[in-house]
């Protein structure tokens, strides 16, 4: 049987066919009714406003599943419809919230992604650790170099101030000016 065409047990057990044949049976005495078949594919029925989730959830099944209008002057008829159009209604809102759990998850499992990349780029590799460690040694080596030029400078500069004598330094100072006496030395001849 067609999934459009079952019926659950409960629906069953609330119909009651002798009531709706009793029901069709006036209707044909009174009037004459004309039966035609409708493609429910194209027709509108004006049943519900259209205004509201549950009026057009219906629209939005495939043409098997959407229900089968019912029976104006049948109140069974009438509730199996309403029915059917409120399963429509939560189905489709199933589905809505499922496609927005799957946008969700999608964004989610990007950020991750995205995170994950972070986390590679910022955890140091063991070539990144071997260059740390040449660099640390080269610092190291050019501080000592450093340490090693203004010794020698020191030395070269107290070796010039006994030497001339005229000229002397600041007091050990690194700014790089020299004092000089405006007096030329005395020469004993």
């Amino acid at each position: 049987m067609p999934p459009h065409v079952r019926v659950s047990s409960a629906t069953k057990a609330s119909i009651n066919c002798s009531e709706m044949d009793a029901q069709l049976a006036a209707a044909l005495r009174n009037t004459q009714i004309r039966i035609e078949s409708t493609n429910r594919t194209s027709a509108t029925f004006l049943y519900g406003s259209r205004e509201t989730m549950l009026d057009t959830a219906c629209e939005f099944l495939s043409p098997d599943l959407r229900p089968v209008p019912p029976q104006p002057n049948c109140p069974q008829s009438m509730k199996i419809y309403e029915d059917h159009r409120q399963m429509a209604a939560e189905y489709l809102r199933v589905k809505t919230e499922m496609s927005e759990l799957r946008k969700y998850k999608t964004e989610l499992t990007e950020k991750i992604k995205q995170n994950q990349e972070l986390e590679n780029l910022s955890t140091p590799t063991h070539e990144d650790n071997v260059q740390f460690t040449q660099l640390n040694s080269e610092k190291e080596a050019l501080l000592a170099f450093r340490e090693k030029l203004t010794e020698q400078l020191t030395l070269i500069e107290a070796a010039q101030t006994k030497k001339s004598g005229s000229a002397h330094s600041t007091g050990g100072s690194t700014d790089g000016w020299v004092v000089v006496n405006s007096k030329p030395p005395e020469r004993n001849t």
